[in-house]
């Protein structure tokens, strides 16, 4: 299926993210994430893209059907000003489209401009409950990132609420894919990322990255063995 990319940031959103475009994504986006729980609001998304805040800058890459101009999928990111490090937040494509190359080309393209390396969430199996919702079933959302050499990071790893009235979730681990980052470059995305959603100088936040952060620092020890 003959397709084309279009990368959305901040400079070239009014231009680029058309209002049809913008629809298209949201319809996709809902139907590929239909637990409230577990995204955004793509609204939110598309704002956050034309106002960085925090230190971070969104990008969206959309994957376009070239015979129709219709959107097939779409690939949501944040780059950190003050890591190396970057994020792959959703990854998603059409139903139609699962299943013919188009979800891996789009996420090795959008791997290579973050920079050969982006953090990512994953369900965790053993905390994950079936959810019948999802549109991917967890296995193949864990096997779909494998070809990129998907490492965890961080197990006992929490993600603070996306928005006003989410919830910390604790089903999840912090991934790599890619080149594998070390564990300080990690502990700097963690902080980087809780900032930018401001969780950073809360109290709940400042306790659960303590405890994350001697996770990362007590696998360097071990490394180094000098502790056990």
């Amino acid at each position: 299926m003959e397709h084309y990319y279009i990368l959305i940031d901040r400079w070239n959103c009014d231009e680029q993210f058309t209002e049809e475009r913008k629809e298209q994504f949201k319809k996709l986006f809902i139907e590929s994430f239909p637990n409230d729980d577990e995204r955004e609001e793509p609204d939110d998304i598309i704002s956050r893209i034309k106002t960085p805040s925090r230190g971070v800058y969104s990008i969206i890459l959309l994957v376009l059907n070239s015979e129709n101009n219709e959107v097939m999928g779409a690939a949501v990111g944040d780059k950190y000003f003050d890591t190396k490090l970057s994020e792959i937040i959703y990854i998603f494509v059409k139903k139609d489209c699962r299943k013919t190359g188009i979800g891996s080309e789009m996420c090795g393209v959008f791997l290579s401009i973050l920079g050969g390396t982006a953090m990512i969430e994953v369900e965790d199996p053993e905390k994950q409950q079936p959810d019948f919702r999802q549109e991917m079933p967890l296995e193949e959302r864990i096997k779909f990132y494998e070809k990129f050499g998907i490492e965890d990071c961080v197990k006992n790893y929490y993600q603070p609420p996306l928005s006003e009235g989410k919830k910390w979730a604790s089903n999840l681990k912090l991934c790599s894919i890619g080149k594998k980052p070390d564990n300080q470059d990690v502990s700097r995305f963690l902080h980087s990322f809780y900032r930018g959603l401001g969780y950073e100088d809360d109290e709940t936040g400042k306790e659960i990255l303590a405890k994350m952060n001697w996770e990362l620092l007590r696998d360097v020890l071990k490394w180094k063995k000098i502790i056990r």
